[in-house]
């Protein structure tokens, strides 16, 4: 059998790579910006075919085609190709089971696929098609299993040799003739993550070693007489390979774009931000046939096995050089922010995002976000998802979006939930906007305690001074978690950063103090919770504070628990609010942005009602109407169709909760009323500096453990937390 030359060969896998962007250099007027977006562009298109949306993991390119297993219900499991020049895609005979590997030689095709029965257990079948899809024979793993491979899983790749096939495993690679006769079994020294076929069709591995606790990514050829590993070279920041083509050895996935290795340098020839290609959710391996053009599969909605094709062909390195550039800083990226960018990059002809991040390594390192505005390098655009808005709010950094939501054509501040709209207002100012949020409470027993509608300090201690020695106080009940669920909830009321005040050593967080000392002491070798002690003292009326972690779900199954009884009463306040709500899509303005207009562009796409309904805003959205479609699962009596036309019943499946479980109903109409009026009366939670939270933390462990006593330590926290917020300040 004649082998033909293989242009390129990889295995798909679901892993995501975060588009990431550059670290710190944020100013959009410099040259080296406008230089950095454009390089390594390509132009990606959709592929979309009514015969085969369901596209298989394993592709593989051969003589202009490129086959791999997919297709529609009436075809699922079919071996497939599309032809490159015509793009059109051709079906052929089914296959057994879901494909793992495949590999084309000459005009055979090989599919190395696994069937599951009704309980579980698999079969492993090699199946042989010719290369217009038709079924010409079918080999058994025994013999393999046997001789070569024993318990571990077979292949994970398969490569084509002169001779036959080279089927890989992480540690094992079994050399066969065409019909699958084992003629050498190669252990490898090394545990191999990955396998790709070189330019010139030889066997390569991606492995990594552990050297004085530094971990290094090598590439190798395989030798396949001895299963050695040839001239290995080290590749920083690899995330896997992919088959080689033209002038490159190998393409190397990095998490910002494809790298071509040639000789021992890896040179980036196609950059994700820059060609607008999408890389948060799905694995970017891609099929060249040449280094201009490339294909690979990409998730669609309506479930993980609807995938379309997505080619990339080499574009205008200019193309973007006029646009004015927009930086958005953001910790560690993340995947809707990085889609987000690329959707807007696609269709905005004047205005181009530029994606920085602050850490290293994904790293939460707030220590460089105060770097980059204490030096004034500071983006057009902050994502406060994950760096508090505390420390920036009152230093003149951040502008007031009220002017900008007021004179948009198309969004005003009637369109969101008024109370959750004050919440992101910070003295009156709309440094931040959000397009979602989480909602937290705190639910106590209506059998025993008598409040509904909020409390005060005072009547918060005169309902706790109820609590009886064998009561539990809160779930594990330590002194630790009380103090985390209840008193972290409150140092707002405590601090005041924009004024450089605070007052910890006021008698209401004494108080507090005195109250979380109530609970036991933390034992490290503890087991959890007692679930059966749990539920015994919640039928005794013997718990005191349940949380309430914000959907309406959550509050059904408390009221469940507590016999209709669940009061949401909310943090001691004066203020009569409820709840505190956390926001988790966030974004502010710097203040001295030159380009603040594109800026609003780009916020204001996450306060519209089709990002607020999508999958990508995560958690409850902040809109009205949007809140409304939220809510309509939960409260629905009978079947209806959504906006999607997809049919929802009404709530009814398991929940459990504080050691019982039970079916969920549709909100009653007092629940539902319920539910709005603790979303109706909500504050913004104390998103303090950490260090801050690190100070009260240190101190307070001293009280808790009996080394000092509550006056001494709320002194010392209003000197420690006073003499830092002045110097912050």
């Amino acid at each position: 059998m004649k082998l033909k030359r293989i242009v390129a060969f990889l295995l798909i896998l679901s892993m995501c790579l975060p588009l990431s962007g550059c670290k710190l250099g944020f100013g959009g007027d410099k040259d080296d910006d406008k230089m950095s977006i454009t390089t390594g562009v390509y132009d990606s298109k959709e592929l979309v075919f009514e015969k085969s949306p369901a596209i298989s993991d394993t592709l593989f390119l051969s003589d202009g085609k490129l086959f791999f297993v997919g297709g529609k219900e009436e075809a699922k499991g079919k071996v497939a190709y599309m032809d490159m020049k015509t793009e059109e895609i051709e079906l052929g005979d089914k296959i057994k089971g879901f494909c793992n590997s495949m590999a084309v030689v000459d005009d055979s095709m090989y599919v190395y696929s696994t069937e599951y029965d009704a309980e579980g257990k698999s079969k492993n079948y090699f199946q042989v098609y010719d290369t217009d899809l038709k079924k010409t024979g079918e080999f058994s793993t025994k013999q393999l299993k046997k001789e070569s491979f024993k318990n571990e899983e077979i292949p994970v790749f398969m490569a084509p040799t002169k001779d036959g096939l080279a089927l890989c495993s992480s540690e094992v690679i079994s050399v066969t003739d065409f019909e699958l006769n084992v003629e050498n079994t190669l252990k490898l020294d090394t545990y191999v993550d990955k396998f790709a076929l070189s330019n010139k069709n030889e066997l390569y591995a991606f492995y990594s070693e552990n050297k004085n606790e530094v971990y290094k990514s090598y590439v190798a050829k395989v030798n396949l007489s001895n299963g050695k590993f040839e001239d290995p070279i080290e590749i920083k920041d690899m995330e896997d390979i992919a088959n080689g083509v033209d002038d490159y050895t190998l393409i190397i996935l990095k998490d910002d774009g494809l790298y071509g290795l040639k000789g021992k340098e890896d040179k980036k020839f196609l950059d994700y931000n820059n060609s607008d290609i999408d890389n948060s959710e799905n694995s970017v391996h891609p099929v060249f046939s040449d280094i201009k053009t490339g294909y690979y599969p990409k998730y669609i909605e309506g479930g993980v096995s609807q995938r379309v094709f997505i080619k990339i062909t080499k574009g205008d390195d200019q193309a973007n050089a006029n646009k004015k550039i927009i930086t958005v800083g953001s910790l560690y990226g993340g995947g809707s922010l990085e889609k987000k960018i690329v959707e807007f990059n696609k269709k905005s002809k004047k205005y181009r995002l530029k994606l920085v991040t602050f850490s290293e390594d994904g790293e939460d390192d707030l220590n460089a976000v105060n770097t980059a505005f204490s030096s004034g390098d500071i983006p057009d655009v902050i994502d406060f998802s994950s760096i508090p808005i505390s420390n920036y709010a009152s230093k003149g950094l951040l502008e007031d979006m009220t002017s900008y939501l007021e004179n948009d054509s198309e969004l005003n501040e009637d369109d969101f939930l008024e109370s959750v709209f004050e919440a992101m207002k910070i003295d009156g100012k709309l440094y931040t906007v959000s397009s979602s949020f989480n909602l937290t409470s705190l639910i106590i027993d209506g059998s025993r305690f008598d409040n509904k509608d909020g409390w005060t300090y005072d009547e918060f201690f005169e309902a706790m001074d109820k609590v009886q020695k064998d009561d539990m106080i809160y779930e594990l009940n330590t002194k630790n978690e009380i103090f985390n669920v209840l008193v972290l909830k409150v140092l707002d009321d405590f601090i005041d950063l924009n004024e450089g005040k605070c007052s910890f050593d006021s008698d209401n967080f004494k108080k507090l103090l005195e109250f979380c000392n109530k609970g036991k002491k933390e034992d490290p070798n503890g087991d959890g919770i007692d679930e059966k002690e749990l539920k015994e003292k919640v039928k005794n009326h013997q718990m005191i504070l349940f949380d309430f972690m914000g959907n309406p779900d959550g509050y059904c199954a408390s009221n469940i628990v507590l016999n209709n009884k669940a009061n949401i009463v909310g943090y001691p306040n004066e203020n009569g609010n409820k709840g505190r709500v956390e926001f988790n899509i966030s974004f502010g303005m710097y203040s001295k942005s030159k380009n603040k207009e594109g800026a609003w562009e780009f916020i204001r796409e996450y306060l519209t009602d089709d990002f607020q309904k999508s999958s990508d805003n995560y958690g409850i959205p902040t809109r009205k109407d949007t809140f409304e479609n939220y809510i309509k699962p939960y409260i629905a009596k009978k079947k209806y169709k959504n906006e999607a036309d997809e049919e929802i019943s009404p709530m009814n499946y398991e929940y459990g909760k504080m050691g019982f479980t039970f079916k969920l109903h549709p909100l009653t109409d007092e629940e539902e009323e319920t539910y709005r009026n603790l979303v109706d009366h909500v504050e913004r939670d104390p998103a303090l500096d950490p260090k801050v939270k690190d100070i009260i933390s240190e101190e307070v462990i001293k009280y808790f453990n009996g080394d000092r006593d509550v006056d001494e330590t709320c002194k010392v926290l209003q000197n420690r937390i006073n003499t830092y917020i002045n110097e912050i300040k």
